[in-house]
């Protein structure tokens, strides 16, 4: 079992497209949606204004699988999902990758534009809420037991 943590606290349009290109690549690799985790901002955004959520819905992630960039609630995920204490098969690997500010360009998975005006250069923030407003933005656990 493999667990992947991605994070983007103030993210840009340039990050949500980042985050959702991955995604959709780390599925195609095999990665189970049950084992990504996404600290993404407020933690609740629309589909319509954000492509990472509309790839998460389109592939029937659980809600709280979006999740507030809190440091609080990354350290209580690392030790209560990624790490839980008394597990018989821990995880043998965990990925993390943090982009933010529409500046981690180092490994994009599609074609760049280019940096713009100061200010402007991911693209501006993702819009926050909108229709159909869709995550967790209150911390709450994730939807399963605990690992044995």
């Amino acid at each position: 079992m493999n667990n992947v943590i991605l994070w983007s606290g103030q993210p840009e349009m340039v990050d949500d497209r980042q985050l959702s290109a991955l995604i959709v690549k780390l599925l195609a690799l095999g990665y189970s949606k049950d084992n990504i985790v996404v600290f993404f901002g407020v933690g609740l955004y629309s589909a319509a204004n954000s492509q990472l959520v509309a790839t998460m819905k389109a592939n029937n992630f659980d809600p709280t699988h979006l999740r507030h960039a809190d440091p609080a609630d990354f350290v209580r995920v690392l030790q209560q999902w990624a790490f839980p204490p008394n597990v018989g098969g821990p995880p043998q690997f965990m990925f993390f990758l943090a982009n933010d500010h529409g500046c981690n360009n180092a490994f994009t998975v599609e074609e760049k534009d280019g940096n713009g005006p100061a200010g402007t250069h991911g693209g501006g923030p993702v819009p926050m809420g909108g229709p159909d407003p869709w995550g967790n933005d209150d911390g709450s656990m994730l939807p399963y037991p605990p690992r044995e």
